[in-house]
């Protein structure tokens, strides 16, 4: 799908969920992300994050007004939360869960952002939670009105990630191709474990997530995992 701007022929892509979409639909029972004893398939990610971003949309808007806060925790329920914003068409303020609270709470009022919160809710207790919903079926129509990844502006920012204090911008474009460089030059392909080297609240933590992904690896979320 392209569109014109000014002249020029932009193409409009999905989320950052949409190379995950490829991969669950290649391989939905391969393991996508392991964390310690966290663990999960490409095709229960993908659902997760369908429901994720649908949560997004319902609780913050449809189109997005201020960056959405999360932590760099590395685990299933996190890495959703993630690629459910980006995939809702938000963009994502990566917080280091390694930074004192009061950087955090500190960058978050420097950026005008707000907290992501938790986007899931127990129908039966009211209580908030992260559901999983593994039983889901991968591909049928999701009755949260999540669908698939809403089309975004290839150029539109996604996430602003770096130290703290000075993070920086990104946008999908720039993601993208980083991390399709990225997964030819280290020969990623499926089934291939992959160790991140860092903190997805770095900008290379998040292209050798994006990277790992997108090519149908098995990422570890730290070394110690595997």
């Amino acid at each position: 799908m392209s569109i014109t701007t000014n002249g020029a022929i932009h193409r409009r892509v999905g989320a950052s969920t949409v190379p995950l979409h490829a991969a669950a639909r290649r391989h939905p029972g391969a393991t996508a992300y392991v964390h310690a004893d966290d663990a999960v398939t490409y095709g229960e990610l993908f659902t997760l994050v369908r429901r994720r971003a649908a949560e997004v949309r319902r609780r913050h808007g449809a189109s997005p007004s201020v960056p959405l806060a999360l932590r760099a925790e590395p685990s299933v329920d996190t890495l959703a939360d993630l690629l459910g914003v980006l995939s809702a068409g938000h963009i994502a303020l990566i917080l280091d869960e390694s930074w004192p609270q009061a950087a955090r709470a500190a960058v978050v009022a420097s950026h005008g952002a707000v907290p992501l919160g938790s986007t899931s809710t127990d129908e039966s207790s009211g209580m908030v939670t992260h559901a999983m919903w593994w039983d889901e079926a991968h591909w049928g129509p999701d009755e949260h009105g999540g669908g698939a990844p809403t089309p975004l502006d290839w150029w539109r920012a996604a996430v602003v990630v770096g130290s703290a204090g000075a993070g920086g911008a990104r946008t999908h474009e720039e993601l993208h191709l980083a991390a399709v460089d990225l997964a030819r030059r280290a020969g990623l392909r499926p089934g291939a474990a992959f160790d991140l080297p860092a903190s997805t609240a770095t900008l290379t933590g998040l292209v050798s997530l994006v990277a790992g992904l997108a090519a149908g690896a098995t990422v570890y979320g730290c070394r110690e995992s595997r």
